[in-house]
């Protein structure tokens, strides 16, 4: 299914806790897979990944495991 290949919000709200140890942070965290998987469906290997907000890092993370 497709939120096995994304996540979910729960996944999101999931890794949160797990880094901050506090799930009040960001209200709607996303999850670092469906971060993942739009950078990987919408730029090459070379691409410039901009995060206008960097709020959580999450689109970081994703960028850095990639």
């Amino acid at each position: 299914m497709l939120h096995d290949l994304v996540g979910t919000n729960q996944d999101g709200s999931a890794e949160i806790v797990r880094i901050f140890q506090d799930k009040s942070i960001f209200d709607y965290p996303k999850p670092v897979k469906l971060i993942k998987y739009l950078i990987s469906k919408c730029t090459n290997r070379n691409a410039i990944v901009l995060d206008f907000f960097a709020g959580s890092g999450t689109t970081g993370q994703a960028v850095l495991e990639l």
